[in-house]
């Protein structure tokens, strides 16, 4: 239906094409094609495809499976497969990535070759190029992300600033965790603006609100609680339990622990009344 639609097909069955030049090209079955240049550009042979919107996959030539909605969303995607992606410019560049899920205006924009990721909400993974198994859902969520694997961040701005690292595996959750630029990974990062200042360093545990936010630069550092910092921003294997300056416990980088202090200089240093019975 419409002008110069399915006008170069040259075979296919059980076709539906609807909209200035859509699914111009079509040689398979099975797809749906609604939208103006909608799976327009290349000779189509994947089948069991739909494509709504506006130049919605169009240049998809061999890809099958794929469910295409909004303006420019997949338009770029050329032999993925099994992709769902939703919202204007959503996998706007995807080329040959499969299995790859993006829901939002600009979510997944700028990847091209990754499998497997799930991105959810407007800019989520929006720079992300090359990736797989990462889980960004929130708007802004991994944002500046290039290339990682086996991500995930939750939450508006949740590792929006994050650089690329192609050891990844860093976990963020909560708005604003994890948000600021850094290099580190496998990181564990739970709570609203938890490390968020963090510009390298790995192997971080983070629990809690604001937990460990003054932390800038150390590794294997575990700090649970509400505004709760080690004290010092830049060291390693640090323990802090406790809210905000008030702490349980405090553990350093010599591996000594201190109950009522934060610079224990044996395995147990307590500071103020102590009491045993039994």
């Amino acid at each position: 239906i419409g002008d110069c639609t399915a006008t170069d097909s040259l075979s296919g069955k059980f076709n539906f094409a609807s909209g200035l030049y859509a699914g111009r090209c079509l040689s398979s079955n099975n797809n749906i094609i609604i939208g103006c240049c909608a799976g327009s550009v290349n000779r189509l042979n994947g089948q069991d495809n739909v494509l709504l919107g506006q130049n919605a996959g169009r240049c998809l030539a061999g890809g099958s499976n794929n469910v295409i909605f909004g303006n420019n969303a997949g338009c770029a995607i050329d032999g993925g497969s099994n992709n769902f992606l939703v919202g204007t410019n959503a996998g706007r560049n995807i080329n040959g990535g499969n299995r790859n899920v993006a829901v939002g205006a600009n979510a997944g924009c700028s990847l091209s070759g990754g499998a497997s990721n799930v991105l959810f909400g407007d800019s989520a993974g929006r720079c992300l190029t090359n990736g797989s198994n990462n889980v960004l859902i929130g708007d802004n969520a991994g944002e500046k992300l290039t290339v990682t694997d086996h991500s995930i961040f939750i939450g508006n701005n949740a590792g929006k600033n994050q650089c690329s690292t192609s050891n990844g595996r860093n976990i963020a959750i909560g708005r604003g965790a994890y948000c600021g630029t850094s290099t580190g990974y496998r990181n564990v990062i739970l709570g609203e603006e938890s490390g968020k200042c963090l510009t390298s360093g790995s192997y971080n545990f983070l629990a809690g609100y604001r937990a460990g936010h003054l932390l800038t630069t150390g590794s294997d550092n575990i700090m649970i609680g509400c505004c709760v910092n080690a004290p010092s921003a830049t060291d390693n294997c640090q323990l802090a339990i406790g809210h905000g300056t008030d702490y349980w416990i405090t553990g350093n980088s010599d591996f000594n622990i201190g109950i009522g202090t934060t610079n224990a200089t044996s395995k147990l240093d307590v500071i103020g009344d102590t009491k045993f019975d039994g």
